[in-house]
């Protein structure tokens, strides 16, 4: 029989005599007793990390601790607790890493190395307690963290920025007067009217179940809630004085107590009260910030759509770029496995963790990565935020969903696999076993989450497309002088033949002025039409030229910081004249190709009526040229890449010389500066040629398909002239 530690049984009446744990009862305190382990920190020390779920509930029996808020606001002390206090039970209900505790040192300065002894509760057990016997009393408390998180989040999603609140302050006093009520709210409970004894809050997501809305949303009505994970815990809802919220944001001071009291009539829940039923919300648009909400039909098709991609070798880089592409897809992000390919196989990576490889090739692609420690149970993974990269069987795999009875996850070795979360946590080799800081092994893992910059689509061609729809008018007018012009471009080599026919052959002499003047009139036509057209396409390009160079230095602007601080300007200059070349595409080749494409479908029409055979002799080079052009497109593409890349390499480093030149000066570095920008310059250069080359060789390539094809037409033409079934002149 399993013996509790002589170190604990000394403290278990302490433990037991502390919130929440005094709600515990009797019968089921041994087993829990059991459970627990004494945990040793020194000052600093981290108890709870930050942005990462705790893996076991502390009371601290001696020594005093630190609570921080979250890292996005500098991590701000909020509390220093002592002796009695409990942490790390708020993150666990709420599903969500906020904030961080850390060891403190002692008041007095002779035991300011003295460590913090507490005593743990692992993560999975708490988690138990809570849903039998704990709820009510966890359901009557909101901690300070949980406060700090959910209104930093809340202010995030406001449209102008409240700088001069102290949210410190705020948040301290919430806690002092107790204007903050919490309520759980459950999909399977009736959404009811709500009542006007609760119209003086603003109810904000605190956490719990997953739901189709961010923390910190603004809750009017319970409608808004979608839950879209399975979750044995509710949705936490936090409400709080609208006055008193108003007063501090607008004022950017905490109200007086006689200007702002906690509302009489709106008492905390009482002890007796069923801890699930929903909370009373008003129908409010007072401090309501922008919602990002989503369909039901779309949080279902979402979370239940796992992308499967396959590793074609057994090697750690197929691994990423699979497992990567697995999660750029789940998350409808922008991903060229080719370009991971490439930089993947230029360097080694042994000098990596793992993990810490998957962290920087998601922030490479746009988006969060962060290693995270979680108990290796079902527990533990149903705390993980999803979706996650861990290590199975040394096999870096995707974790999709977790539900209390399965887990889904992508390999790349073996495709989808749907197992019960026990048995795939066994797979699961643990990163540290158990110490005095842990009572439980932990594993660890990589969660990946999108950024309010991360892109959802592949920049192309529609992103140029709402340009081109402003103009479709005059586009529109374009095309109809195009057509005309084409058509009396028909009409001159119409007017040959009959020429050829009615004159030379028959010696009609009499026919020739009326051929004549009708030639003249075409042509004039033809030029007035093409002036005109020549006229607005250069209007429609200027504008769109205008609004593109706009639309894309205002872009480049509101790019965050940290975009500029990991590119060099040389890159971003380079850069910006590659997109310089695709705006001068887009206004003028691309315009005109889609012209002649649809021409030609005329052309082809008009030539199958003089002539079936011949038709088919043009036709039949077609298929070669479109194969051709395929296949040296995507040598092209690499080898444009790769002249970019270098182009971008000199342009930056040249910058980098000249903006430097003083110290280039002052240290006398011309000579390695000139051979480094040689060593450079010759690589762009020969990417170059090679490039060339390879135009030049589909070029000529090209210029044969066509002669063969005009000797075609000239042979097969010739038989049915002389054959009788074509004149000379068609």
């Amino acid at each position: 029989m399993a013996e509790i530690d002589a170190q604990v049984s000394q403290l278990l009446r302490q433990f037991f005599e502390t919130w929440p744990f005094n709600h515990i009862p009797a019968e089921m305190r041994k087993p829990v007793a059991l459970k627990l382990q004494l945990c040793s920190f020194r000052p600093g020390q981290f108890i709870c990390p930050p942005n990462e779920l705790p893996s076991a509930v502390h009371c601290i029996v001696q020594g005093r601790v630190r609570i921080l808020g979250a890292m996005s606001y500098q991590s701000p002390t909020l509390a220093v607790v002592s002796t009695g206090a409990v942490v790390g039970w708020d993150s666990l209900l709420r599903r969500v890493a906020g904030g961080s505790v850390r060891a403190a040192g002692s008041e007095n300065a002779a035991d300011s190395e003295q460590e913090v002894l507490t005593i743990a509760l692992p993560a999975d057990e708490f988690e138990k307690l809570a849903l039998q016997h704990l709820m009510p009393a966890l359901a009557q408390q909101v901690s300070l963290p949980e406060l700090f998180d959910t209104l930093s989040c809340f202010l995030s999603t406001m449209p102008s920025r409240f700088s001069g609140v102290n949210l410190k302050d705020v948040v301290q006093y919430i806690e002092q007067e107790q204007l903050a009520i919490l309520h759980n709210w459950r999909p399977d409970q009736p959404g009811d009217l709500f009542s006007q004894s609760f119209a003086e809050q603003i109810w904000l997501v605190s956490g719990g179940a997953s739901v189709n809305v961010p923390i910190g949303t603004p809750i009017t009505n319970p409608n808004q809630l979608q839950q879209i994970r399975p979750s044995l815990f509710p949705v936490r809802l936090i409400g709080i004085e609208r006055s008193f919220l108003a007063s501090a944001l607008l004022s950017g001071a905490i109200p007086n107590n006689e200007i702002v009291q906690p509302s009489s009539n709106i008492p905390l829940l009482a002890g007796n009260e069923d801890w699930s039923q929903p909370p009373i919300i008003v129908e409010t648009t007072a401090l309501a910030a922008p919602t990002v909400s989503v369909s039901p039909h779309e949080a279902s098709t979402r979370i239940k759509s796992y992308p499967i991609r396959r590793s074609p070798a057994p090697e750690l880089a197929e691994d990423l770029i699979a497992c990567f592409g697995m999660i750029c897809e789940f998350l409808q992000v922008p991903y060229r496995p080719d370009t991971m390919r490439r930089l993947l196989k230029q360097r080694s990576l042994d000098q990596f963790e793992q993990l810490d490889l998957c962290v920087r090739i998601a922030q490479a692609i746009g988006l969060e990565g962060q290693v995270v420690h979680f108990t290796p149970t079902a527990g533990g993974l149903n705390r993980l935020t999803l979706p996650a990269i861990v290590s199975c069987d040394d096999v870096l795999t995707v974790v999709y969903e977790v539900t209390p009875t399965l887990i889904t996850v992508g390999s790349p070795r073996t495709g989808l696999v749907r197992l019960p979360p026990a048995q795939f946590a066994e797979r699961l080799t643990p990163d540290s076993a158990p110490s005095l800081t842990s009572p439980t092994a932990t594993c660890d893992a990589v969660v990946i989450e999108r950024l309010s910059r991360t892109p959802t689509k592949r920049f192309g061609f529609g992103w140029f497309l709402p340009m081109l729809t402003a103009q479709k008018g005059v586009l529109f007018q374009v095309l109809i002088a195009s057509i005309f012009i084409q058509v009396l471009g028909l009409a001159n080599p119409l007017l040959v033949q009959q020429v050829i026919d009615k004159v030379i052959i028959n010696a009609n002499l009499g026919v020739i002025p009326m051929f004549g003047v009708l030639l003249i009139m075409f042509a004039f036509l033809e030029g007035v039409l093409t002036i005109l057209r020549i006229y607005l396409f250069a209007s429609t390009t200027t504008r769109l030229d205008l609004r593109l160079s706009l639309q894309i230095v205002r872009h480049m602007l509101r790019l965050p910081l940290n975009f500029f601080e990991q590119r060099q300007v040389g890159e971003l200059s380079a850069r910006l004249a590659e997109l310089e070349k695709v705006r001068q595409f887009l206004t003028g080749t691309a315009l005109t190709a889609v012209l002649d494409v649809i021409f030609s479908l005329i052309y082809v029409g008009v030539m199958f009526i003089y002539s079936y055979t011949l038709t088919i002799c043009v036709l039949l080079t077609i298929p070669v040229i479109v194969v051709s052009t395929l296949l040296v497109a995507s040598i092209q593409e690499k080898l444009l890449r790769t002249k970019a890349d270098h182009g971008a390499k000199v342009q930056s480093y040249l910058i980098e010389v000249l903006g430097g030149i003083f110290t280039v000066k002052a240290q006398n570095m011309e000579s390695l500066v000139e051979a480094t920008w040689r060593d450079r310059y010759v690589n762009y250069i020969g990417s170059g040629f090679t490039t060339s080359t390879v135009g030049t060789i589909f070029g000529s390539f090209n210029q044969f398909i066509n002669t063969v094809s005009s000797f075609l037409v000239l042979w097969v033409g010739a038989s049915q002239v002389v054959e009788g079934q074509l004149s000379l002149g068609g």
